[in-house]
């Protein structure tokens, strides 16, 4: 675990590319950075960079005159200086919405997650809606078993609109204590509603904190 160096910082959405393209949410995280035009490096793995998700959540920030670059890892392998450069010139690192296991799976063998922890020890803003606010705490109830968030995924293919996949529990570099729910307040496509099923997944872990954050929502943290 990195040192801490300066207090935490942490902006945390129930969902990612609804909040992150409102200007009360962009901001909210410009406010938490301390500076007028924050330079921003936005993370898209979880969406598997996909350029149309990186313009809906960060135009808000190009809108307000911040620098923003994009660190791909979801296909590309940069090598370690390069990401630890990118994490480095960052005051924001925004992570998207998406898969969150594909992103932690990524992370992990890349060591992204090693230094998402170092920037948030050096004081960086850490932002993120739905998979981005899991990937921030220990652990998050998750929709990653969702047909229509998977991209070429291996065996068979489940049709997208199959409702038979249920949530999991998918872990995080553990800058937040607990258990994590975005979309608290929304029934998923498989007809399940998230409350419900983070209420029944935190009795299976028991003495965990849960957090829950609506879908129009989000937590800010400025400080231990």
């Amino acid at each position: 675990t990195a040192p801490r160096l300066a207090p935490l910082k942490i902006y945390a959405a129930g969902s990612g590319e609804d909040m992150f393209a409102l200007t009360e949410t962009v901001d909210e995280v410009i406010s938490l950075a301390g500076k007028a035009r924050p330079a921003v490096l936005y993370l898209g793995t979880a969406t598997y960079d996909a350029p149309a998700a990186r313009q809906k959540q960060t135009s808000g920030f190009e809108a307000r005159g911040c620098r923003v670059s994009a660190l791909r890892v979801a296909w590309d392998t940069p090598g370690e200086a390069e990401m630890r450069n990118a994490m480095m010139g960052a005051d924001v690192i925004l992570i998207s919405g998406g898969n969150t296991l594909f992103a932690i799976d990524r992370w992990r063998r890349l060591g992204v997650d090693a230094l998402l922890r170092r920037a948030a020890a050096r004081g960086a803003v850490l932002a993120g809606g739905s998979a981005g606010f899991i990937s921030l705490c220990e652990g998050g109830h998750s929709d990653s078993m969702e047909p229509a968030s998977y991209k070429n995924p291996p065996g068979p293919q489940l049709a997208l609109m199959n409702a038979s996949w249920a949530y999991i529990r998918v872990p995080g570099v553990g800058l937040l204590k607990g258990l994590c729910c975005p979309h608290y307040d929304v029934t998923g496509s498989n007809g399940v509603e998230r409350a419900d099923d983070f209420t029944a997944m935190l009795r299976h872990h028991s003495g965990e904190d849960g957090i829950g954050v609506d879908n129009w929502a989000a937590i800010a943290v400025d400080g231990d």
